[in-house]
């Protein structure tokens, strides 16, 4: 939105990423609780920032900041816009319903997963709900494929020759890393030189790191924590996965592991299946099978060209249809049509 030349200004809680990263960027930021119990009050203060700012446009994310963004921005006149990524279902309740329908203004969502129950749930009109894809920054340049992995090897303090796949994704328990640490260990006698490594963090730690003790292949197994630059990860690693068992909307990570050109395999959740389609983009198992998961596995390290053929087709999908850009334009164009 900046870089079209559009004004931005940002209302969170001080203590959030989005507030300090937002302000390290040198946006303009107002501290907002956006608490159960500051919600009035948060409202108020919202009003009043709007009457003074004079936004066209109000966008909000989650349920307690939606209350109050929704209601200052109809009050103040403002066009306002409800963000949805996350296909958690929304309870079609008088208040859901009085939100979504008469203080939001349109709704945009990541994917049709979280559309279609918008639609038939709330009763809200199809031309009022939009999907627009989530999108990646690409970086500048990759690491080369082999330098990333001797990297990662290094790293690690493994033998040069080891090979990787692995998980980016904060550690929680429907993200489905139990899931890929049990298929991994199904398989690892087969491949002695692979490695399973999570890039993440999250309150999932402390029991992920159980689940890996009770593994034969434990010592294979890495969490190694946050990393800031996930690029060179994912050019190490030969396959990126994400098998989620609920709670997904349109991965960033997956979209990043395609441009990298890294083979990947998502569970049926979702929005997932929207971006990897099965056999041409990447492979897709159900949620919560560890076997399957293991065939997708020795499938992808087992058939190269395979494997090949599905990255050549990700990379140009995410180039074409999945960049910032392409998704900052999209909005914008939502939002022009809100005010004319």
């Amino acid at each position: 939105m900046r870089e079209q030349g559009h004004r931005v200004l940002i209302a969170a809680p001080r203590h959030s990423s989005i507030y300090q990263r937002a302000e390290a960027a040198q946006f303009e930021v107002r501290h907002f609780s956006f608490t159960q119990q500051s919600k009035i009050f948060d409202t108020f203060r919202l009003l009043a920032f709007l009457r003074q700012a004079k936004p066209q446009i109000i966008g909000t994310h989650s349920s307690t900041d939606s209350w109050a963004g929704l209601v200052a921005g109809k009050i103040a006149g403002v066009r306002t816009v409800r963000y949805r990524h996350i296909s958690t279902p929304v309870a079609p309740n008088f208040f859901n319903k009085l939100l979504y329908r008469k203080f939001s203004d349109h709704v945009i969502t990541t994917g049709e997963c979280i559309r279609q129950p918008l639609i038939h749930d709330l009763g809200l009109r199809p031309e009022k709900v939009t999907v627009v894809a989530t999108g990646i920054k690409p970086p500048l340049s990759l690491p080369e494929r082999n330098s990333a992995r001797l990297a990662l090897s290094t790293k690690l303090n493994l033998p040069p020759h080891s090979r990787f796949i692995g998980c980016v994704a904060v550690l929680r328990s429907w993200k489905g890393q139990n899931i890929l640490m049990e298929a991994f260990d199904q398989i690892a006698s087969r491949y002695p030189d692979l490695h399973l490594v999570f890039v993440g963090e999250g309150l999932g730690r402390e029991w992920l790191t159980g689940v890996r003790e009770k593994l034969a292949s434990k010592s294979r197994i890495h969490l190694i924590g946050h990393q800031s630059d996930p690029w060179p990860w994912f050019c190490a690693f030969e396959i990126a996965l994400l098998v989620s068992t609920r709670f997904e909307g349109i991965p960033q990570s997956l979209l990043q592991a395609m441009f990298a050109k890294t083979a990947v395999i998502g569970s049926d959740i979702g929005g997932i299946p929207e971006i990897v389609l099965n056999g041409q983009t990447g492979l897709i198992v159900p949620g919560g099978n560890s076997a399957r998961l293991a065939e997708a596995l020795v499938r992808v390290l087992s058939n190269p060209l395979l494997a090949n053929e599905m990255v050549d087709r990700a990379y140009q999908m995410v180039h074409s249809r999945h960049t910032l850009e392409r998704m900052g334009h999209s909005v914008s164009n939502i939002f022009k049509r809100l005010l004319s």
